[in-house]
């Protein structure tokens, strides 16, 4: 399996959009190119107070006071003026560039020091730590303290807690350990890494549970095996490790000094002569280091309800065709998969449909523009004509009631969660900007109306609109998916009397069309 040629194949097993490990060695091939100078923290001199002080600047963004200077300077500080605004610093290697216009790029460098055959990629080093570690990166808070087998084949110090989890388990890992002859130590794991991983990856001790997570992973560790072991590893940039330093206090998150440290062991270590057991060590709590802030700032900041990945990729809205609006209980005569929608809605969401029509009418794109744009808040006669004939069209001669719209109701708790419904109608703007719906629906989407928000989106075409009714719609909601014999209890209507309805749409008499109008009415 190993090779690039399964990349295809495990991009089809992830699915969607996700991390990729890099080839930091070519990376810094690439910052050498284009900067001619890189900075190496093994080389740097630490000797002195003002070497130490230089170097802290190059590893962290420090902020002495409430407001960002505007004052151009390099990382270390020796070069501060607004006439050398975007030279390059002869000490440091940086562009004199201001606070506010400097970038996260990555300012210095990790090489593998004398003795070391190489270092880890951060990455992929969390990638094996989180399987032989059980999946926690972190401390046990319990009595007995988990086993972090990892750390033991590569720190020889590292001693085996004396009241773990599971002793048993930990004493046969051992024992099939030396049974093997696997030596402990930092470059012993390098050079021996293919062996320990064809030993121990299959053992009945360290597995995922779902059989295929556990081939995924060795799929994965396969193709990527060229990036776990290289020559140079990037520090976090210093944007991510903020040092405020006031009159009274300094400030400064956990990870960002778990960072610090971690480059910090590396720090001038090829100026010193150092025993080759040190570097050894040494490099190893360095790549842990680094591997525990990459977990600790994904967890932090990239997960979540927070993180970048949930606020920037999943919660992603789609332009012009999708909406949130507050809801409120459809009090008229409707459906069960009604909705009435504000009118700066239709507008915004049509927007692409109205404007095909004025165009047809001879409107100028400019004139389309300017007229959409005013009457997302302004009643336009014509707009309300253009919207009432895009009502007709989506209807499709009977079809469908009007245009659909995919209701969802965060979180989604389960299938009803998701559900599409048909535009009865639309306000107009002096009638509110909020969303009628249907109160037959309130349960499955774990509703009410004390100001509960919906989030909306438009198919926009037939062939989207049939699919979704067919798979999703509001029907397939009434018997529990899990029990055929069962009502979901997503309709707040009694069990027995929706089902029995249920069934009788399905294989009854179909004679008397306004009882027929009804029951679907009440069932979906």
């Amino acid at each position: 399996m190993h090779g690039v040629g399964h990349l295809d194949e495990l991009r089809t097993a992830l699915g969607g959009i996700y991390k990729q490990p890099v080839n930091t060695d070519m990376v810094f091939r690439q910052f050498e190119e284009r900067l001619g100078k890189v900075v190496i923290i093994n080389d740097l001199p630490n000797s002195t107070l003002a070497e130490r002080r230089a170097n802290t600047q190059l590893v962290q963004a420090i902020y002495n006071s409430d407001f960002l200077e505007d004052i151009p300077s390099c990382r270390c500080g020796a070069e501060s003026t607004v006439e050398k605004e975007g030279n390059t610093c002869l000490k440091c290697g940086t562009t004199v560039t201001r606070v506010v216009d400097d970038d996260t790029g990555i300012v210095c460098w990790l090489r593998a020091p004398k003795h070391v055959d190489a270092l880890m990629n951060p990455t992929m080093l969390v990638t094996l730590w989180q399987f032989f570690y059980k999946g926690s990166m972190t401390e046990s808070k319990a009595v007995k303290q988990p086993f972090d087998f990892l750390r033991y084949a590569m720190d020889p110090l590292y001693v085996v807690p004396t009241r773990t989890a599971r002793p048993a388990d930990v004493v046969r890992v051992l024992a099939k350990y030396r049974e093997h002859g696997f030596k402990r130590g930092y470059n012993e794991f390098i050079r021996d890494y293919d062996r320990f991983i064809d030993v121990f990856v299959n053992d009945e001790l360290f597995r995922y549970a779902d059989d295929s997570d556990q081939v995924l992973w060795i799929k994965f560790l396969n193709i990527y095996r060229d990036l776990i072991f290289v020559q140079h590893v990037p520090s976090p940039p210093p944007s991510l490790l903020v040092l405020e330093v006031t009159d009274t206090l300094t400030y400064r998150s956990d990870r960002t000094t778990e960072a610090v440290n971690a480059v910090r062991q590396l720090l001038s270590i090829d100026t010193k002569d150092n025993r080759p057991s040190r570097n050894e060590r040494l490099t190893m709590l360095a790549m842990f280091g680094l591997a525990k802030f990459a977990v600790d700032y994904a967890v932090e900041s990239e997960r979540g309800k927070t993180g970048m990945w949930r606020m920037h990729v999943y919660a992603m809205r789609l332009q012009l065709s999708s909406f949130r609006c507050v809801a409120y209980s459809l009090h008229e005569e409707h459906r069960p998969d009604d909705v009435v929608l504000p009118w700066g809605v239709m507008v915004k969401c049509m927007y692409f449909h109205l404007a095909n029509l004025l165009d047809k009418r001879g409107y100028t794109y400019p004139q389309i523009v300017d007229k959409l744009a005013r009457a997302v808040e302004f009643y336009d006669r014509e707009i309300d004509d253009c919207l009432d004939i895009l009502m007709m069209q989506f209807s499709n001669h009977g079809e469908f009631p009007g245009p659909m719209v995919v209701m969802v109701r965060f979180p989604t708790l389960g299938p009803a969660s998701i559900s599409p419904f048909f535009i009865r109608r639309y306000t107009l703007p002096d009638e509110g900007c909020a969303l009628g719906f249907p109160n037959t629906n309130t349960t499955g989407m774990n509703a009410d109306f004390d100001g509960d928000k919906f989030t909306g989106w438009f198919p926009l075409d037939l062939t989207n609109t049939r699919r979704w009714h067919d798979i999703f719609g509001c029907h397939n909601n009434v018997m529990d998916p899990n029990n055929y014999r069962k009502a979901s209890g997503d309709f707040p209507l009694p069990r027995p009397l929706t089902i029995n309805m249920h069934g009788w749409l399905q294989d009854g008499d179909r004679t008397d069309p306004g009882k027929v109008e009804y029951m679907q009415m009440l069932v979906g």
